[in-house]
């Protein structure tokens, strides 16, 4: 092996330190992307009134909206289930959901009552059953993760089959 020129030593050192420098910058970003995805988008920040009764009726009329639109959805999910991308599609329909979600209770401020409020029991109860429809948000997501784990493929022939059968049945016969 050829020894090394002296000159170019400053040279090398600052390539090191560029490389390094490279590599750290590239770790940070991963790293600092890898968190912000884990944490998910920021919540809006808290209102500083509490919402009057009008407003907690219009609340509680979106968190009933969006617990319909959570069952229609699964619903949907199961006449689509031979469709190779029901379960994405389910998937990114839910992450915009909880979103939904965390607006409605920043915008009605259920995380934040004054409990001296007279519409304080109210808020809670509201705060009650929108703990109630995450709860059974993350049981449908579990069921969808578990059938698309264990039975989707079931699901995909069983469509592949009823296509294969209306061909069948379109043909003319010999």
């Amino acid at each position: 092996m050829a020894a090394r020129d002296p000159r170019y030593r400053p040279y090398r050192f600052a390539l090191w330190l560029l490389y390094f420098g490279l590599i750290v910058g590239a770790s940070a970003v991963v790293v600092t992307s890898i968190v912000r995805n884990l944490r998910g988008p920021p919540s809006p920040p808290p209102l500083g009134d509490v919402p009057t009764r009008a407003a907690l009726r219009v609340c509680l009329d979106d968190l009933e909206r969006l617990a319909r639109e959570q069952d229609e959805r699964l619903f949907r999910l199961g006449a689509d289930a031979g469709q190779g991308d029901a379960v994405a599609r389910w998937n990114a329909w839910s992450a915009d959901w909880e979103v939904r979600m965390r607006d409605l209770a920043a915008r009605c401020a259920l995380d934040h009552a004054d409990p001296g409020s007279p519409d304080a029991r109210a808020i809670d109860e509201i705060a009650r059953a929108r703990d109630a429809v995450l709860d059974l948000h993350a049981g449908y997501g579990r069921l969808v993760n578990r059938f698309a784990s264990d039975q989707a493929e079931l699901a995909r022939a069983a469509w592949r089959a009823l296509e294969g059968a209306r061909l069948a049945v379109r043909r003319p016969r010999d």
